[in-house]
């Protein structure tokens, strides 16, 4: 598997195009659901994990070129996308047990080949731990470390590489969403708005 993980990336940035999904909702066991979206057939499966704000929506590029090979599968997490809420604390561990009892819940079958963009990179990491028998690949894209802040600040200055920024515009957007509709020229709605 190694000597196909540079080919899974060129191919993914060299061909563009959307495949064609099945949309799949997953019934926890505590009856949350999470939604999977899935194209192609084969295997191993590929399960895309989006970075701190993404969904699957985020993968339509990466989907298409890889679903004409394996299957491949993004989903969202709780809380975000067409999943339900989850309950806190909403850490690694929370998000990997979630995924394994997911694809459990969907029939969505290993192996697996694991990719984790931005912090999803920490959590396809505690899916493998919790799943070591069911992944056969990992690729880590832009991924996140443990005690990220706290190395960068030590490596490059104090605020350096902090997350505070995010977390304090996720608040504001909070906010704003408690304090109702926001019409669709207001700034806030802008810098709300993910990509």
């Amino acid at each position: 598997m190694r000597k196909a993980l540079p080919a899974l990336v060129w191919l993914c940035v060299a061909l563009p195009g959307a495949a064609e999904t099945t949309s799949i909702a997953a019934r926890l066991p505590d009856g949350r659901t999470l939604h999977f979206s899935c194209a192609g057939k084969g295997t191993p499966t590929v399960l895309l994990e989006s970075g701190w704000s993404g969904d699957s929506g985020g993968w339509p590029r990466v989907m298409g070129p890889l679903s004409a090979t394996t299957r491949v599968c993004a989903y969202d997490r709780a809380g975000s996308g067409l999943s339900d809420g989850g309950p806190l604390p909403r850490d690694g561990a929370a998000i990997a047990r979630d995924l394994a009892a997911g694809l459990r819940a969907a029939r969505i079958s290993g192996p697996y080949v694991l990719v984790g963009y931005s912090s999803g990179g920490l959590y396809v990491r505690h899916f493998a731990n919790l799943r070591p028998g069911a992944v056969v690949g990992m690729l880590l894209v832009d991924s996140s470390v443990e005690h990220q802040e706290r190395r960068f600040a030590e490596a490059f200055g104090r605020g350096a590489g902090s997350l505070e920024p995010l977390i304090e515009r996720s608040r504001s957007c909070l906010l704003a969403a408690k304090a109702g509709p926001v019409p669709a020229d207001d700034p806030k709605l802008k810098a709300c708005a993910t990509e």
